[in-house]
């Protein structure tokens, strides 16, 4: 199965294939069990039929570990810390294929925790939090 990684230290998106999504994880540095997962882009035909979609998983606990020695990235207004898998499904929600020909993904690369303040002072990224029924209970970079 063809996956996607987002390389965040060296500021790459590779393709690479895995036998699992388990070794697939393995291979982007990340630890089953300890991740998180989210839908990044949806695909749908001309008539607006949903036809699959791209997801990435990441390291749950990367935007609260301590900025000096994590790298950051962006998708939309999405910020991520660490390596990211990338992987396709269809319609059904079966995992086919991850194929990036038409660049549907596009990282926005950080230098650091400073370069991400500036993103998000300028609207360009959310800042990251954590909120239950309402109450913020963590929010980046504490």
């Amino acid at each position: 199965m063809m996956y996607g990684m987002i390389a965040a230290a060296e500021h790459s998106l590779v393709t690479f294939d895995a036998p699992d999504y388990v070794k697939a994880l393995r291979m982007c540095g990340l630890n089953p069990g300890q991740v998180d997962h989210g839908h990044i882009k949806k695909i749908t035909d001309e008539r607006g039929t949903m036809l699959g979609g791209i997801a990435i998983v990441v390291d749950e606990y990367g935007l609260r570990r301590p900025p000096l020695n994590q790298h950051y990235f962006g998708i939309g207004r999405r910020l991520y810390a660490g390596n990211g898998l990338l992987y396709m499904f269809d319609a059904y929600g079966t995992t086919v294929d991850y194929i990036d020909a038409a660049g549907d993904v596009s990282p926005r690369w950080f230098a650091g925790a400073q370069d991400v303040e500036r993103a998000i002072e300028a609207g360009d990224i959310i800042r990251p939090f954590r909120a239950v029924n309402g109450r913020i209970e963590w929010e980046w970079p504490s």
